[in-house]
């Protein structure tokens, strides 16, 4: 199964801002410092939960294990913000 994911070992912005760094990393998007970090633009996880839903009945169609947090902030900018909370990931907590 490993030819059908990759690992990141390491991930760079020119940004020396942790929060707009982790949002664009999150997000693809910039947009929030540490002055203003709440998160604007929803997580990638959340734009494909919004399009294609659960892959089964029943079952979360996005998970955080063991809980969505980035930054201090939780979910943080794996949240669903404008698309809203129905696409936040699942917390196991």
């Amino acid at each position: 199964m490993a030819d059908k994911f990759s690992l990141l070992r390491s991930v760079h912005h020119n940004s020396g801002d942790h929060f707009t760094g982790g949002h664009w990393m999150l997000t693809g998007r910039g947009g929030v410092s540490g002055a203003m970090n709440a998160g604007k633009y929803p997580f990638f996880g959340g734009i494909a939960t919004q399009l294609a839903g659960a892959r089964r009945e029943g079952m979360p169609p996005l998970v955080a294990i063991p809980y969505a947090m980035s930054i201090g902030l939780r979910p943080g900018y794996f949240g669903g913000n404008y698309l809203g909370t129905h696409v936040d990931p699942f917390q196991t907590g």
